[in-house]
């Protein structure tokens, strides 16, 4: 399959980006900008004044000061990185930290969980995705005892339950997900089978074969700890509560003196509105020509000779690689020998 995908791509059949490589770390890229300069005149802009609104005082609310939390704490921890795709946009929908090592999770990373938790005060709802095998099964049991073992020597006022929604024996079932042979190297092999009948099934078969019912089946898992209504109700108390502000507001206001106020106010900026446009105008009238912007060009020096470059007919691109090949070959060769 890797070589069929990389000869697929290289002859063009299959786009590049169409295949997420998942083998290391996502790189750091960096696109650096073209200069685009324009030169003009800066002034001021005579409308950025206070309308009309803006000068009637008016009750505010911060955000910040009025929203609700949901009930628990949500944790999301996958097996694999590859389930990044199905996962971050979940945890952004419900607000939940999320795990992704490449295999099980760390006593380094199962700390900043339970400290995490024991830090927010609400229960901590822990959900594993892990492979449907021995070691994926493991997986929950072993967060269960470590968070445990951290609640009782260093966060006393840690609260959780750990949860094993996916993947499981009757979903690799139901679902006919592909499985591959245990490893030798399993001792649990034995019992494993004896008691499931079945061999491993990896959890990216589902992420990546079905990925709706992957979702379908982690939004399942944190439905019954997360309130659906809760932003909507957030939001009509938040609209009740500045309409009853407003009226009261607007009640306080409602007197000949700041009415009368209010009036000059809009009279001298009105006036001073149009002073600046007045400003502005004559600056345009100006017509000011400004000088040329003159960039130095790049200065350097001879370049050396590379070993292969686009600017050569193919027939010698192709010749120059497999020359160096070669060479390489009867380097590596010769070193063989004489270690030999």
């Amino acid at each position: 399959m890797n070589k069929a995908s990389k000869s697929a791509r290289w002859l063009g059949f299959v786009p590049f980006e169409a295949i997420s490589d998942e083998r290391n770390e996502e790189p750091v890229i960096r696109i650096a900008d073209e200069p685009n300069l324009q030169s003009g005149i800066a002034t001021f802009d005579p409308y950025d004044l206070p309308d009309d609104e803006d000068l009637r005082p008016r009750a505010t609310l911060d955000d910040y000061d009025f929203r609700a939390r949901q009930p628990f704490k949500l944790v999301i921890s996958g097996e694999k990185t590859s389930l990044k795709d199905v996962l971050y946009p979940l945890s952004e929908k419900y607000g939940t930290d999320l795990y992704l090592p490449s295999g099980e999770i760390t006593d380094t990373q199962l700390y900043k969980m339970a400290k995490t938790g024991a830090e927010d005060g609400r229960k901590m709802i822990v959900i594993v995705l892990a492979d449907c095998d021995p070691a994926g099964y493991q997986m929950a049991v072993s967060i269960g005892h470590k968070l445990r073992a951290f609640k009782d020597s260093k966060f006393h006022g840690l609260r959780f339950s750990v949860i094993a929604p996916c993947l499981t024996v009757e979903q690799v079932n139901d679902l006919g997900l592909p499985s591959d042979p245990l490893k030798d190297t399993e001792t649990r092999a034995v019992g494993w089978l004896d008691r499931y009948g079945v061999e491993q099934t990896e959890i990216d078969a589902l992420a990546t074969l079905q990925p709706e019912v992957f979702r379908e089946i982690v939004e399942g898992a944190v439905a019954p700890y997360y309130d659906a209504t809760l932003d909507d109700r957030v939001d009509e108390a938040k609209q009740e509560w500045q309409r009853k502000a407003d009226a009261t507001c607007e009640e306080a206001l409602d007197t000949d003196e700041f009415r009368e106020l209010e009036e000059e106010t809009k009279a001298c900026l009105q006036a001073l509105q149009d002073n600046l446009e007045h400003v502005r105008d004559a600056v345009d009238e100006l017509a000011v020509e400004l000088p040329p912007i003159k960039i130095p060009k790049p200065d350097i020096g001879e370049l050396p000779d590379p070993l292969v470059s686009s600017d050569m007919p193919l027939y010698e691109h192709i010749s120059i690689l497999e020359r160096s090949q070669r060479l390489w070959m009867r380097v590596m060769t010769s070193l063989r020998h004489s270690l030999i």
